[in-house]
């Protein structure tokens, strides 16, 4: 996403040295002591304090920050609970994803993206000879992942970034659980539903094929997808927030 923003290559760094903190509920990474560190090295070294653009926290729990750009956050829980009373730029860029990969030809599949604890649940294994159904393994290269979301007719995910990814691509969605295995709950679901105005993000419990179908046959029926206006201005703004903090430190 950054990359795509920004035009420019794009390495992996840890806290301590990165420019760019973004995407996923990478926040509640930050404790009094990382903080800390980040901030002595910041000093030391004269380097342009960390940028946090679109990240999250994966629940209620204590946070430190160190001196950082907050350019925009997931939604208003994460704002919440990191404590800025002045609102900064809420949404995902995983929205970005329609402008990164062209959507992929129609296959009228029911396309489910397990989270990854839930990719051996016997209802996920069950799909696999199943012709109607895609599953979308979201441990594989991310353009096959978003290439295959985009290609099926209508998303039932345990991810959030399956859900955001359906949303960027206009395709409806609906939220499912095969476990209670994921970190944090609802929260992170919550908060991103609350940026985009889908204040709860509920799951629908999936125990056997037969809930999947179920599931499938309301979403196309309702046929409801997240506008693209609101789609287009949560992403034009995540990239101009970005490409006008770059070139105000140099990186752009």
């Amino acid at each position: 996403m950054r990359q795509y923003a920004l035009g420019k290559p794009v390495e992996f760094a840890g806290p301590l040295t990165a420019n760019i903190m973004g995407v996923g509920s990478i926040i509640s990474t930050w404790s009094r002591q990382r903080a800390w560190k980040r901030n002595l090295i910041d000093q030391v070294m004269f380097r342009t304090p960390i940028a946090i653009w679109g990240s999250g926290v994966i629940g209620q729990r204590d946070i430190v920050l160190p001196r950082c750009s907050l350019l925009a956050v997931r939604g208003p829980l994460t704002q919440k609970v990191i404590g800025y009373d002045d609102a900064p730029l809420f949404g995902d860029p995983g929205l970005l994803a329609s402008r990164m990969i062209k959507k992929a030809p129609a296959n009228q599949k029911i396309g489910v993206v397990p989270h990854y604890v839930d990719k051996n649940h016997p209802a996920v294994v069950a799909l696999l000879n199943d012709p109607a159904f895609m599953v979308i393994d979201v441990e594989q290269d991310w353009k096959r992942v978003l290439s295959q979301i985009s290609a099926c007719d209508v998303i039932l995910s345990s991810s959030l970034h399956g859900l955001i990814v359906a949303d960027s691509y206009q395709i409806p969605n609906a939220r499912v659980s095969f476990s209670g295995a994921i970190v944090g709950g609802d929260f992170k679901f919550f908060d991103y539903g609350h940026a985009i105005g889908r204040v709860e993000i509920t799951a629908r419990m999936i125990q056997s094929v037969d809930d999947l179908y179920s599931a499938a046959a309301e979403l196309r029926a309702s046929y409801h997808v997240l506008s693209h206006n609101i789609v287009d201005a949560i992403n034009e703004r995540l990239i101009d927030v970005l490409v006008s903090w770059a070139k105000r430190h140099g990186v752009a």
